[in-house]
């Protein structure tokens, strides 16, 4: 059973993450699991994270609070693990220059900005990406956890001439939001 084909049923304690190669190295890579079956975090986890609320949605941690390794799902590989970013020699993982990050940082399951269409704002197309995703909570995420988040807002930001929007959420199970 696909996670994406029982997103009403979908339970992302569910969901496992194992890691092959060595932290810190090119090869790293954060593998999923659902029900022992292999998935992408970005395709095979459902968008909503169902409740009450229409704003529930599933975030996908890529980069903790307070750590300074640039992570993201890799959309070459099969199923989409976790990869750490590359500098442009192809080798040499990158890292925050300007320190560790100040909230966790990941993505949206199921989303996707499309460089071909351009944004009502800012008149670029998208950065080919998932929508990313800026958690405020104080706890630190696990890197590959998956969890229901609120959304609070949304920027639209220009990078290299892309448009790339981050939204701001909240976990939704932290009482004090």
């Amino acid at each position: 059973r696909a996670a994406a084909d029982c997103s009403a049923a979908f339970d992302a304690s569910l969901v496992e993450t194992h890691a092959s190669g060595e932290r810190g190295k090119w090869w790293f890579a954060t593998h999923f699991t659902y029900e022992g079956e292999p998935i992408s975090p970005w395709h095979d986890v459902p968008f909503s994270a169902g409740g009450e609320s229409p704003e529930r949605v599933h975030f996908v941690c890529e980069i903790a609070r307070g750590t300074t390794a640039k992570f993201e799902s890799h959309k070459g590989l099969a199923k989409n693990p976790i990869r750490q970013d590359l500098k442009k020699d192809g080798e040499t993982v990158r890292e925050y220059a300007y320190g560790p990050s100040l909230c966790n940082y990941g993505a949206l399951a199921q989303t996707w900005e499309d460089p071909t269409v351009p944004d009502d704002d800012t008149g670029l197309g998208g950065d080919n990406d998932p929508i990313d995703v800026l958690q405020l909570n104080a706890r630190p995420c696990a890197l590959g956890e998956v969890y229901a988040v609120r959304v609070l807002g949304a920027l639209a930001l220009i990078d290299d001439d892309e448009t790339d929007h981050k939204l701001l959420v909240v976990d939704a199970a932290d009482p004090a939001t």
